[in-house]
């Protein structure tokens, strides 16, 4: 079993857009102790089977499994590496689905350490990030949650490819901080294609400068006016969580992606919960703090027969 953690950007800037229409982003990203659960068990059969379980399994379940971001990297990783073998895959799903949050890119990264551990580690880091990138601009990230600078903060530049890790906020180290969440969402889904339709149409100035996340603290999420024209509830959660300002260990709130996840960021976990009491019960909330890896060793899938397969796609 792999955890894969709910990633969370703290600041979200498009500071341009390529010839292919993709859009050019900085963003200074954290990862929640959040998390979904992957199980690899390699199968005799000539297909994957995927099982999706958990309190967020049904928007999943309701789409066409062949579209699974999971069964296309494991089919993405065979082409690439020329290995074979097929697996049953139980997927304990916590993340919202269509949150902002990249619960499917974070699916993705786990699925893919999973396979490439059990194939004695075939590709390497660079390797790997290249594969994910070709799935989704948020799997590069993810995957470096697994790695040795898991639990600290992240730079996002390019299209997500151009990734950096912050050890450093307000000139304070981050080794010992272990930061507070509060993430709502009003359970309905966005559509990232939408949200960055009407950015467009919005032509907004791209920022051009290439900032440090000194003002992390004071910077948005461009997307933010666009998510809440296309789902204006979201505006109701934001509102809600900048209202906690005047809490203890109150440091920054926004909006997570393309929504429709919002967040608060506090300087404990304990704080952010003392905060979230306060708060009126929203769709959905999880309070907590940040993912840490206690070591690489410990994002090691653990391939057993006993995994549980109820249903075949």
């Amino acid at each position: 079993m792999i955890l894969a953690p709910a990633k969370i950007n703290l600041t979200l800037s498009i500071t341009g857009k390529r010839h292919d229409g993709l859009h050019l982003i900085r963003s200074l990203v954290c990862f929640a102790d959040l998390c979904d659960r992957v199980s690899l068990t390699p199968n005799n059969h000539n297909d994957d089977r995927l099982n999706i379980i958990g309190p967020q399994a049904k928007p999943l379940m309701a789409t066409k499994a062949q579209n699974n971001i999971i069964l296309k990297a494991l089919t993405l990783y065979r082409q690439t590496t020329g290995r074979a073998g097929y697996f049953d895959i139980e997927l304990y799903k916590n993340i919202p689905v269509a949150a902002g949050m990249g619960g499917g890119s974070a699916d993705a990264a786990a699925t893919l350490i999973g396979i490439n551990n059990h194939h004695g580690k075939l590709l390497d880091d660079t390797a790997m990030a290249l594969l994910g990138l070709s799935l989704g601009a948020d799997v590069p990230v993810c995957l470096a949650s697994h790695g040795t600078m898991a639990g600290k903060f992240w730079q996002m530049q390019g299209i997500g490819e151009d990734l950096s890790p912050v050890n450093t906020l307000d000139g304070n180290t981050l080794e010992n901080n272990d930061f507070g969440l509060i993430l709502t969402n009003p359970m309905a889904a966005v559509s990232t294609a939408k949200v960055f339709a009407r950015f467009s149409e919005n032509t907004p100035p791209p920022h051009t400068n290439a900032s440090d996340f000194i003002n992390w603290r004071s910077d948005g999420n461009d997307l933010c006016a666009a998510a809440c024209a296309e789902v204006p509830i979201i505006k109701t959660h934001l509102t809600a969580l900048a209202g906690l300002c005047g809490s203890d260990g109150y440091l920054k709130s926004g909006m997570s992606g393309s929504g429709a996840t919002s967040f608060a960021v506090f300087t404990t976990a304990a704080a952010a919960k003392t905060a979230a009491a306060t708060l009126a019960p929203p769709e959905w909330i999880w309070v907590g703090g940040l993912y840490h890896q206690q070591s690489a060793a410990s994002a090691m899938i653990s391939l057993t027969a006993a995994t549980r397969v109820e249903k075949k796609f």
